[in-house]
């Protein structure tokens, strides 16, 4: 074994990728897919290495969406090709398991190349399988589950057996009637029909013997009884086993023609074999990344490695919890300085980084976020543990001083594709000799291009970055506060050893602890406090962001919140807008149809032209302007306001939002996209550019929601001007509004009808009264002489302002509360004119 081979064995074996192979073997159910993986090759083609990937992303997807790939039912042919090749007969089990395996072959074939959309590289795999369908249909349907050849498959041989079976019972019978009858009773040992040598014989005394009544074939161990085939069933016996011989020949041919068919495409049937056990793996990877909830990676085209979240993968497999960590080098830096407590924290991410790369090789999802990176490196080496070797008489420092060297000698001068990993690099000696050492042999290694991983508790180490930039300093952190680790590793900072603080939490006596640290160097002791003090500011900057980011969220989902609720009430706003002037379209239609009716009408009586047509059609226009006067106008009334010139616009500038009837404040210049904020009050939004008009002047100020106030205002001048010559009466009789006298007994006797009846309840007094206006127009043409109004009683205030508009309508006569049994107080009865 080279010394590069033994190098690369030793540091799998430290970096536990045993674990992770035994977990890839253990999600493969056949022995040839054990046996390549036993092979697995760690490759250093890109190419080849991003395919394997996105084959186990392939795979790794269907199994995410609860698929139950159908992989399974894979037996070892290889030895059976290999006895067919030579000639030999395959016997029944044998071809079953041929037969189940190309139909196992086809089944994950057809169910890949279903998926092709999803699986396009895996599909490509299952498209090599060769088409051995019928051979396998042949030789599932040849046997039955026990491997024995089916009857209904072939008749011939189930002829054979049927006079078999017949021949069974004729001899059985034949003997059965000799034992009862006079012949044989006298000689018979006992009443029961047995076979030696193949051949039915009966228990017959030992005297039968010199009777000549049949051939002996045994005796008893007593030699008091002789088992003898008689006479009579020898004709018998003979057929029975020409019969037999008959059917060992069919079978036998039956079996060499099947053993034939399939020496005869052993090629194809190996490569189907081992396209599946390929599929097979690529199958236990998927399912080992699930297992570890892994991701691909994203490979790097320089030796960089940028883990995002990445968690020891053993570790998890092991179901342990783990601190996942951001883990970085050969970006920005070429070598990594852990240092830190004794906690096995600084361990375990140098094996994470190790097992990363080593499973990245393999085609392996890693523990770690989407988008971590990872360099493709041809050597992968490191020195973790324990290098004491006492048989070749070697220290600890000896040990790791000998296998860094031999890393050294095996990477060569060019290590750019190299990863090396150094755990407590030159431990076990004199200490600023030892940190000088390991400063001469790390800076050798980066001097080589190598990217290089090292934990240690040098402080001259600790230091080394601020001297040199190919190094940065990582840190486990330890909570001073509490005494025990947090195992989360920090990018760009040093780390404290506190072995005073772990030994005081261990129980060492307090005055031992203070004597030790009025030992320490004062330099030390000032690094140490440094370290301290950093590590608390950094605490408190990553206390402080994890605000920040928490209050940014919450502004974001609130912001959202808003944009939703303005996105909602212009979706409403612009429903609103259509239904409205869709009825008003289809109430003044139908306005227009009943005037032209009532002026058809009133130009004849009795024959005679009161008005001309042209003079009927004048008024019918005059009717409508008026009734267009009062229909709703669209939120874009302001539209006929002047719009704004972009370029002119600035920042506290009042503008007009179209879509909203809305004025505000620009807020921000617009943007790329031709949007600008505007603020509407305590609410912000981000508008288009052509929806922003000038404002309007203070006239139309109030208006920009079709200006109700207005309209109801004309309209009731309007009324008022029409009823001024028409008398009022008051009905003061129970202390509510006036109401107009009633002349008309009906109102007692009215009767609610679908037709007669205007429910205004939860309406507001403005849009009440102009749709009441509207409905008793309506029913004035139709010709209902009495109406109902339903207002409730709630505040009072619709019930009054609905009394009191009825008391100036020039439609009613006279209105009064509803009977007690049709809404009493809550509804208004009224006679139209």
């Amino acid at each position: 074994m080279s010394t590069y081979n033994a190098l690369e064995d030793q540091s799998l074996h430290a970096l536990d990728w045993a674990y992770i192979h035994d977990s890839l073997k253990e999600r493969v159910g056949s022995a040839p897919a054990r046996e390549r993986l036993d092979a697995l090759t760690f490759s250093t083609d890109r190419g080849e290495i991003q395919h394997r990937l996105d084959e186990t992303s392939e795979f790794r997807k269907l199994l995410d969406a609860e698929e139950n790939i159908p992989i399974g039912g894979i037996r070892d042919l290889r030895p059976l090709l290999e006895a067919a090749g030579k000639g030999d007969i395959l016997v029944g089990r044998e071809l079953l398991d041929i037969g189940n395996t190309l139909e196992a072959a086809h089944t994950l074939k057809r169910y890949v190349l279903a998926r092709s959309e999803t699986c396009p590289r895996t599909s490509a795999v299952a498209g090599r399988i060769p088409d051995l369908q019928e051979l396998a249909r042949m030789l599932l349907q040849s046997f039955d589950g026990d491997g024995e050849l089916s009857m209904s498959a072939w008749p011939a041989l189930a002829g054979l057996r049927r006079r078999i079976h017949q021949l069974h019972n004729r001899i059985r019978d034949k003997l059965t009637h000799l034992l009862g009858g006079d012949a044989l009773g006298a000689l018979a040992q006992d009443q029961f029909v047995t076979m030696r040598n193949d051949r039915y014989v009966v228990p017959l005394k030992a005297q039968a013997k010199g009777l000549d009544v049949g051939i002996v074939h045994d005796a008893s161990g007593s030699g008091q009884t002789v088992f003898v085939e008689p006479n009579q069933v020898i004709p018998m016996n003979n057929e029975l086993k020409m019969a037999e011989a008959e059917y060992r020949r069919e079978e036998r041919r039956i079996l060499t023609e099947l053993t034939s068919r399939v020496s005869a495409v052993r090629g194809p049937i190996l490569h189907s074999l081992e396209t599946v056990v390929g599929l097979e793996i690529i199958h236990a990877r998927a399912e080992l990344s699930r297992a570890m909830q892994a991701h691909p990676p994203v490979l790097a085209e320089t030796g960089r490695i940028a883990l995002k979240q990445a968690r020891h993968p053993v570790l998890v497999l092991r179901g342990k919890h783990v601190v996942p960590n951001d883990l970085e080098i050969g970006g920005r830096f070429q070598a990594l300085i852990l240092s830190g407590p004794n906690t096995g924290g600084k361990t375990v991410a140098l094996k994470t980084l190790g097992l990363c790369a080593l499973m990245t090789r393999a085609g392996l999802h890693i523990p770690a976020l989407p988008g971590s990176e990872m360099g493709i490196f041809s050597h992968i080496l490191s020195d973790i543990g324990d290098s004491q070797d006492l048989e070749d008489d070697l220290s600890t420092f000896s040990g790791h001083i000998l296998g860094v060297t031999r890393i050294l000698d095996a990477i060569g001068r060019d290590a750019s594709r190299a990863l090396v990993l150094l755990d407590e690099i030159a431990v076990g000696t004199d200490p600023v000799q030892g940190a000088a050492l390991a400063r001469a042999i790390l800076e050798t290694f980066v001097a080589r291009g190598a990217r290089v991983v090292v934990t240690t508790h040098y402080a001259e180490l600790k230091t080394l970055s601020v001297q040199d930039p190919r190094f940065t300093n990582g840190r486990v952190e330890y909570d001073a506060e509490r005494l025990e680790p947090t195992y989360r590793v920090v990018i760009g900072t040093p780390g404290r050893s506190h072995a005073l603080n772990i030994a005081e939490k261990l129980g060492v006596d307090p005055r031992l602890i203070a004597r030790a640290r009025s030992y320490l160097d004062k330099g030390e002791r000032a690094l140490e406090e440094l370290l301290g003090e950093l590590e608390t500011a950094l605490r408190g900057a990553r206390d402080e962001k994890r605000r920040f980011e928490q209050a940014r969220r919450e502004a974001e989902s609130l912001k959202a919140r808003y944009e939703a609720q303005v996105a909602a009430i212009h979706a409403d706003a612009d429903r609103l807008r259509r239904q409205a002037m869709a009825d008003f379209e289809a109430e003044l239609k139908a306005a227009r149809a009943k005037l032209s009716k009532i002026v058809r009408d009133a130009q004849r009586k009795d024959g005679v032209r009161i008005i001309t047509p042209a003079q009927a059609r004048e008024r019918i226009r005059i009717l409508a302007d008026e009734i267009h006067a009062l229909a709703p106008r669209p939120l874009e009334t302001a539209g006929d306001l002047q719009a704004v010139d972009p370029n002119a616009l600035t920042v506290g500038a009042e503008v007009f939002v179209a879509g909203l009837g809305k004025t505000g404040r620009l807020a921000t210049r617009p943007d790329g996209e031709g949007r600008a904020e505007v603020q509407l009050g305590d609410l912000r939004l981000k508008v288009k550019v052509g929806d922003l008009r000038r404002p309007p002047p203070p006239g139309l100020q109030g208006r920009d929601r079709q200006a109700p106030g207005n309209r109801l205002e004309a309209q009731a001048a309007k009324r008022r001007s029409r009823q001024a010559s028409q008398p009022r009466t008051r009905d003061a009789s129970d202390g509510r509004p006036p109401l107009k006298a009633s002349g008309d007994r009906g109102l007692d006797h009215v009767f609610q009808t679908s037709r007669n009846a205007f429910d205004m309840r939860g309406m507001r007094v403005d849009e009440g009264i102009e749709k009441l206006e509207r409905f008793l127009d309506r029913a004035s043409l139709d010709g209902e002489p009495y109406v109902f109004i339903i207002h409730g009683h709630g505040t009072g205030a619709l019930k009054r302002a609905v009394r009191t508009f009825l008391k100036e309508s020039s439609y009613v006569s006279a209105f009064k509360p509803a009977p007690r049994n049709q809404g009493g107080d809550g509804a208004t009865v009224a006679a139209l004119r």
